[in-house]
């Protein structure tokens, strides 16, 4: 008699979920697509299908390639499109049950699992186990002649796993690249024009007031041509982050119960979460203080020390500080003359609009302010003066408001006890003008990354001397900058 295969079931590979409808999403599935119950499934971002969801591809570049949530029945597409459950996020899955696509890598398949864990979805392996330290089941032969089941059971040390594919500098700096960023708010509302370098400096000419990277040109070939006009050029070193940290061998031993994951996707389990940690706590902060240093044209270090002065480095003239002296009237004739000065310095340059970060005593009287009252008063936008709430963006800010043709915004940020933003002054820039902010990525000090292009993060991992554990480090590169510092323009309260 032939064997029937059972088949996965609707949801079967579920093993929990958040409680009522939380870990679920019905979402578009896009045309001509089949999927069967636990395959992993991808957002499209672009093509004719884009927002809608599709099979994770990881060789894809439409946005298949990025694993968003797993199918939760069997749904054939190829008539016309149409709605699926899906796990979205925050759930327990059996990663046994998993479809991924044919062909895939164990290294695909590692970088998929930890695009599933920043949703949430914790990928178990189940398998059959025993509790031996660091050693796994190698095979399970017949019953012995005790009617209990003789174990091959097959070493298998920790270092053994850190020492696979998995934990390369590659994969590893996949991973933690794979987390997502999380900008503050310069972030959100100013293009940055990331860009990855070959070298761990860049020369950077001024011209006109206008700074640009000079391009690398190859040895022994034609370099680049400029007309004879006064130049000034500085080579600026690309700082460097890094973050130390590690997992010791106690801290993976027993934590792996009978029949749970494997000790390799405990291992992972652990590394990410230091990744993410250090990620979210360390570098993303980090990058944020860079730009806001950018922003004001002085980039300092976090221990308050100065980094680079754009201006003094190139000799760009400082714009002198503007008193808003909110505690008087003529409030709007000072933001004129702030535009005015922007405007001014950036030429024929377009822009859209004039933002402002303030400090928190700089916004607190400027909503108090004469003028600004006068002109919200008895108007629509009255409770503005009670919120100073139009544009929260998800706490990023306290606070913002229009005035004078500026937007301006409460920053909320702090170094340590320091305001990133002084409590009595503003910050004023111009948006809408391309390419006024870049940030830069310099390649990794590893041999592996000699030469290749810098990429946001990286993560290595070492192996400990006396064996008891594993050093991980991971490191970041950025220089971030303002390509024309003399449209920045700071104020003060009085």
């Amino acid at each position: 008699m032939e064997p029937k295969v059972e088949t996965g079931h609707a949801g079967g590979f579920i093993l929990s979920e958040a409680s009522g409808s939380r870990s679920r999403e019905n979402v578009n599935l896009a045309g001509s697509v089949e999927l069967k119950a636990g395959q992993v499934i991808a957002l499209l971002a672009s093509g004719s299908d884009a927002g809608d969801y599709a099979a994770f591809n990881a060789g894809g570049s439409d946005g298949s390639e990025n694993a968003k949530g797993i199918s939760i029945n069997d749904v054939d597409s190829s008539t016309s499109e149409q709605k699926i459950a899906i796990i979205a996020r925050d759930a327990e899955v059996n990663g046994k049950e998993l479809i991924w696509p044919d062909g895939i890598t164990d290294n695909e398949k590692a970088a998929g699992i930890v695009e599933l864990t920043a949703l949430g979805i914790i990928v178990r392996l189940l398998i059959v186990a025993v509790a031996l330290g660091a050693m796994l089941i190698g095979a399970v032969p017949a019953p012995s002649e005790h009617g209990m089941l003789a174990m091959s059971v097959v070493g298998f040390g920790i270092l053994d796993i850190f020492r696979g594919s998995a934990f390369s500098v590659q994969s590893l700096t996949d991973a933690i690249n794979k987390i997502p960023f999380v900008p503050g708010r310069l972030g959100q509302i100013i293009p940055w024009n990331e860009a990855g370098i070959t070298t761990l400096s860049v020369m950077i000419e001024e011209k006109s007031g206008v700074l640009n990277l000079i391009q690398p040109t190859p040895r022994g070939g034609p370099g680049e041509t400029i007309a004879k006009q006064k130049r000034t050029a500085r080579q600026l070193t690309v700082p460097h982050i890094q973050r130390d940290d590690a997992v010791y061998a106690d801290e993976v031993q027993g934590i792996r119960a009978f029949g749970s994951e494997t000790q390799l996707e405990t291992v992972q389990g652990k590394v990410n979460e230091r990744f993410a940690e250090h990620v979210n706590l360390g570098f993303d902060p980090t990058l944020e203080w860079m730009r806001v240093g950018a922003m004001k044209g002085i980039i300092l270090n976090p221990d308050l020390t100065v980094l680079y002065n754009l201006f003094t480095e190139f000799g760009v003239a400082q714009p002198a500080e503007i008193n808003f002296a909110l505690g008087t009237t003529g409030l709007r004739k000072r933001c004129a003359q702030a535009v005015r000065l922007i405007a001014d310095a950036l030429g024929g340059v377009t822009y859209t609009g004039v933002m402002a970060e303030c400090g928190n005593d700089f916004f607190d009287a400027l909503l108090e302010n004469e003028d600004v009252v006068n002109s919200y008063k008895n108007t629509d936008m009255a409770s503005v003066l009670r919120s100073g709430y139009i544009m929260p963006n998800g706490n990023k800010i306290y606070g913002a408001f229009e005035f004078g043709g500026i937007i301006w915004e409460n920053y909320r940020g702090k170094n340590g006890a320091n305001d990133i933003v002084h409590t009595d002054k503003c910050h004023l820039f111009p948006v809408g003008v391309p390419g006024l902010f870049k940030t830069v990525f310099a390649p990794a000090d590893y041999i592996e990354t000699v030469n290749t292009v810098g990429l946001p993060r990286y993560a290595k991992q070492i192996e400990m001397r006396n064996g008891k554990g594993i050093e991980l480090e991971m490191q970041s590169n950025p220089l971030c900058y303002c390509t024309r510092p003399a449209v920045l323009i700071q104020g003060r309260r009085a």
